[in-house]
């Protein structure tokens, strides 16, 4: 085999390789950059009680709480996980898991310092969740 098929060969598996891998195509000025400042927990859906934290590589610490009561001091932290942006366009991304295979899309509605208002659209079921955030300076949930 000469130097310039084998060069072409592996050219093209690099390439079919790059395409079909889900690489995280983030910047830290792809989100607001008030979104990276605290911890922003997220208003109840269903009684999931969960805080999230933007960090600037893309990655995104969703932290998954029990509320034992709703007083709001009194809660357990069941797991962490870490999710990663990549982004599509302006305050649209696909959301992937840690073997960085997308799962969800995710649209920003509305950003400030206090309020974050986010879509989320799953892939597979198509079930939409319109979702509500308030910043805070720990990681502690809406209960």
């Amino acid at each position: 085999m000469n130097f310039k098929r084998l060069f072409a060969i592996g050219f093209a598996s690099t390439l079919l390789a790059a395409c079909g891998s889900n690489s995280n195509n983030f910047t830290q000025t792809d989100l607001k950059a008030e979104l990276y400042n605290g911890y922003w927990a997220m208003e109840p859906v269903d009684d999931i009680h969960r805080v999230i934290k933007f960090q600037p590589n893309g990655a995104v610490t969703i932290y998954d709480y029990t509320c034992n009561s709703r007083n709001g001091y009194d809660y357990t932290l069941n797991e962490t996980e870490t999710v990663y942006l990549s982004k599509i366009k302006d305050n649209q991304f696909t959301i992937a898991d840690n073997k960085k295979k997308s799962f969800a899309r995710l649209d920003i509605v509305n950003a400030n310092r206090q309020v974050l208002q986010a879509r989320q659209r799953f892939i597979d079921t198509g079930t939409t969740l319109n979702l509500y955030y308030r910043n805070m300076v720990g990681a502690r949930p809406i209960c």
